[in-house]
């Protein structure tokens, strides 16, 4: 899609300004080695169906090893967060003068709480959600909320909203990945190839920050240039049939690092005469003839039931015409189009926990013969 977006770094977790309040003890306490984490949680009884509180042990205790824990200490794996940020030169984590304390609980409870928050006082995490993630999504996602106590420590609190979103959300989720060498590893490429949707030659300043962005001399960057209106342009954009199911997860607050695999399939739209009449068939091949199948982490069925109505196209108030009459029809303003139209028209989600999977969209074969051929 080429909806024109500003790129923001994906945070896992919400720093809600919550009122510090006491949330009860919800049955079992996992204390980390060191430092004095606790992580508060309702055990896993075994039976079904689980409650949306149940956590497993094993899991309870991941998040205080990941918290502090006396291993040995070697570059990329630090003897838990707590000891990684301090050791970055930060100060300690503020929990404002109460315990450090985790509670994975039903937040429906509270008001909710994302895919995790940190009040002043506590971090929030939604048992549900992380009940069969791995070690290593348990681990970002705590250091995402426990590097927010550590800005609460320089800035207040209260303070963190004035401060903007982004430069809050986006300090934690760099630092989340920083610690450990197998969180977010970083490629080291001798060449780069770039492929543009354009007719113009990118500038020579262009082609230089591409180069310094990907760590390679100008001399070993390629920039291919592909329009739209042409066999290249419409194939490299149903390629990207997964990516757009994937940027709709994110518009839906869905952390997509709990995707495990997706697949997908899309027409290819004829060669239009012009660009604009080509990014109009090349729109409506993903939004009425695209389909992507997502395999996730989740032990929510009714979430993933929920969440999967709202991902196709058809979920917008946009959808039902072919997109260059959408376009038009918003004087070719790509911000004054519904943002929830970009998706494909067809998608599917299999949760690797219950092996259930969900459906929602449909191919509309009337309104790509419209674009393709009226």
């Amino acid at each position: 899609m080429r909806r024109p977006s500003t790129i923001r770094l994906l945070a896992l977790g919400a720093c809600v300004a919550l009122a510090a309040t006491t949330a009860a003890a919800h049955g079992a306490v996992e204390t980390s080695a060191t430092n004095n984490y606790t992580v508060t949680y309702t055990p896993d009884d075994g039976m079904a169906p689980l409650t949306a509180a149940e956590f497993p042990q094993v899991q309870a205790q991941r998040l205080a090893t990941a918290l502090s824990n006396n291993n040995a200490s070697v570059p990329g794996t630090p003897n838990g967060l707590h000891n990684g940020y301090v050791d970055q030169g930060f100060d300690a984590p503020d929990f404002d003068g109460a315990g450090r304390q985790t509670l994975v609980l039903d937040c429906s409870t509270i008001g909710g709480c994302d895919s995790g928050n940190a009040p002043a006082d506590r971090i929030n995490m939604p048992a549900a959600t992380y009940r069969s993630s791995s070690e290593e999504c348990l681990r970002g996602v705590i250091g995402h909320e426990l590097f927010h106590h550590v800005q609460f420590g320089y800035i207040g609190f209260s303070n963190w909203s004035t401060w903007g979103g982004d430069p809050v959300e986006g300090t934690a989720r760099v630092m989340q990945d920083k610690l450990y060498d197998d969180l977010d590893a970083h490629e080291h490429a001798t060449a780069a190839v770039l492929c543009l949707e354009t007719r113009e030659p990118p500038a020579a300043e262009v082609a230089d920050f591409v180069a310094q962005r990907a760590g390679v001399p100008a001399s070993a960057l390629t920039l291919l240039t592909v329009p739209t209106a042409s066999v290249a342009g419409g194939v490299q954009i149903a390629a990207r049939v997964v990516e757009t199911a994937l940027h709709k997860l994110h518009e839906l607050d869905f952390d997509v690092r709990r995707v495990l695999a997706g697949y997908g399939s899309c027409p290819l739209p004829p060669v239009a005469a012009e660009d604009v009449e080509a990014i109009g068939r090349t729109n409506d091949a993903v939004l009425y003839g695209g389909q992507v199948h997502l395999t996730v982490e989740s032990d929510d069925d009714d979430a993933l039931r929920d969440l999967v109505e709202r991902l196709p196209a058809s979920a917008s108030s946009d959808y039902g015409e072919p997109f260059i009459s959408v376009l038009k029809a918003a004087d070719f303003d790509f911000y004054a189009i519904d943002p929830l139209l970009f998706s494909p028209a067809q998608i599917r989600i299999t949760s690797v926990g219950s092996g259930r999977s969900f459906e929602a969209g449909r191919v509309d074969l009337e309104v790509l013969e419209r674009s393709f051929w009226g």
